[in-house]
C-alpha cells in the first residue's frame, strides 16, 4: 500500500528564533558606561539621549525628530508582541520600531 507524501510547511514568516533577536547588525560600537539602548529603558523613566547608531537616511531622519545627544526622551508606551514603542521626545510624541530604538542609548536621569 502506497503511503501518503508528507508535505513539509515552510517556516513562518516573520518568526525569528530566540537567539536572532537582540541589537541591530548596524549597532557596532559599545553603550557608554551607565547606557542603556532605548529599548529597555523602563516605562515612565526619564533619560538624555548619548548616542544615536542608525544607517543613512534612517539616522538623518532620526535627528530631524529630534533624536540628538542631550535630548530629553521618554518611553509611554509599548505594543504588544514587539510592536513600536511611543516615546516622548522634547515635547512631543512619536513612534518607533524596537530595533531602531535599540540603537540609541540613552542615560536614565538621576532621581
Amino acid at each position: 500500500m502506497p503511503t501518503a507524501p508528507t508535505a513539509t510547511l515552510p517556516a513562518p514568516v516573520g518568526v525569528l528564533p530566540v537567539a536572532a533577536i537582540g541589537p541591530p547588525a548596524w549597532s557596532l560600537s559599545p553603550l557608554p558606561l551607565g547606557g542603556v539602548p532605548l529599548d529597555r529603558l523602563a516605562t515612565g523613566t526619564p533619560a538624555r539621549v548619548v548616542r544615536v547608531d542608525a544607517p543613512g537616511s534612517l539616522g538623518d531622519r532620526l535627528v530631524e525628530l529630534g533624536l540628538t545627544p542631550g535630548a530629553a526622551v521618554a518611553v509611554l508606551r509599548r505594543a504588544p508582541f514587539g510592536g513600536p514603542l511611543q516615546l516622548r521626545v522634547r515635547e512631543f510624541v512619536l513612534s518607533i520600531q524596537r530595533h531602531t530604538a535599540a540603537g540609541i542609548a540613552v542615560l536614565p536621569d538621576a532621581a
